[in-house]
């Protein structure tokens, strides 16, 4: 699962929450850092793995910026991290994570429950 990051977007340009934009659905906009972001789950899902058992990605931490977090997880050499940054996306961070299933309970968006979906905030190597 990825999420589409739109730096600075006004709330004039954004369609109803659960409305298709960027490749997928537009499920809430929140702020980070003073600047406005909203966030899409995509139709094309990544699959992979998060990383290595033992493996610390230390810049990968943060509870809100799923943004910084994959790109420290690209660096460390994920797969999946690489991917959704080619797609000029992200995977959600803790905070991006607990908004999609907000989303999700509203009705707005579809996630399959047959299968784990990743969050980019590391909690521990093991």
């Amino acid at each position: 699962m990825t999420e589409h990051a739109q730096q600075s977007v006004a709330a004039a340009d954004l369609p109803e929450r659960g409305q298709p934009l960027a490749g997928g659905t537009f499920f809430a906009r929140y702020w980070l850092n003073g600047e406005e972001r909203a966030l899409v789950l995509l139709d094309n899902e990544l699959i992979g793995s998060w990383g290595k058992y033992g493996e610390d990605v230390a810049g990968a931490k943060s509870l809100s910026d799923g943004a910084a977090n994959t790109r420290a997880m690209a660096e460390a050499g994920n797969d999946i991290a690489v991917k959704a940054l080619e797609l000029d996306a992200h995977i959600p961070s803790y905070l991006e994570g607990a908004l999609l299933m907000a989303a999700k309970s509203e009705g707005l968006v579809t996630l399959r429950e047959d299968r784990w979906h990743w969050l980019s905030s590391q909690f521990s190597a093991n």
